[in-house]
């Protein structure tokens, strides 16, 4: 064999490894995708089940949907043909505009997210620890262009700053009831400034439905206007409470 036929040998063996990853890797996405389908329609079928057939069929007209080659529809038909056609954020829309409860849903499908997102970072080999420490770190550095007298440009400017590292931040990201400030992944970040005693009181709450739907939480409280004795009482409270929540005072 000559060294060209060698060469074109090596190559033609590189080529098949690679090509046989890239299927692997296809199969694996497309099993994946189908995976977060089928649990979709899931979801919306439990919901759909939860509305009254009078509910069904005010939904089916509202989206302009109408079992095909059907003469007389039941409700089962409207169903499939709602899941079939319509996202499950307009059944969700739907249920709460008329006042369908589906809460325990809601926290499943957070949950589902929240472990998705999880999963995604140990995929990439990155540890959730470590990363939510590289967070905290993050935010112990920053310091806001100047000072305000009401939240959101903190907000923001903590956002920008963290968005500058985590590509992934988001602002203002809802999860079933709870909407904090920032999202990083599994992380939830609230923000308070000025902090007044007032401010404090509404934090509690807060870390009771945001641990339901993050990971981590983490509390940043700028200009802090509070007396220390009352302050303190108040941090070894929620310490005590929720001992994991880390608390970073600007």
């Amino acid at each position: 064999m000559t060294e060209q036929d060698s060469a074109i040998t090596s190559f033609l063996k590189k080529a098949a490894v690679i090509t046989g990853k890239s299927i692997v890797k296809g199969t694996k996405k497309l099993a994946e995708a189908t995976r977060k389908s089928m649990q979709r329609r899931r979801w919306k079928d439990r919901i759909l089940r939860r509305m009254s057939g009078r509910k069904i069929k005010q939904f089916a007209r509202e989206k302009r949907i109408r079992p095909a080659f059907i003469e007389k529809p039941t409700i089962e038909d409207y169903i499939g043909a709602i899941k079939n056609r319509v996202s499950l954020d307009e059944i969700i829309s739907f249920a709460k505009r008329n006042h369908i409860n589906i809460r325990d849903i809601l926290l499943e499908i957070e949950q589902f997210k929240a472990d998705e997102e999880i999963k995604k970072m140990k995929e990439s080999g990155e540890d959730f620890d470590e990363f939510f420490m590289k967070v905290v770190e993050a935010i112990n550095s920053f310091e806001p262009f100047r000072r305000y007298n009401y939240e959101l440009p903190y907000q923001i400017d903590l956002a920008r700053w963290l968005q500058s590292k985590f590509p992934g931040t988001k602002i203002e990201e809802s999860r079933g009831s709870a909407r904090p400030d920032i999202v990083i992944k599994g992380i939830a970040i609230e923000v308070k400034g000025p902090t007044f005693d007032r401010d404090l009181q509404t934090i509690s709450d807060k870390c009771m439905r945001y641990r339901l739907y993050f990971k981590q939480l983490i509390v940043v409280l700028f200009d802090v206007y509070v007396n220390q004795f009352r302050y303190n009482d108040w941090l070894n409270g929620l310490k005590r409470t929720f001992p994991d929540v880390i608390v970073i005072k600007k």
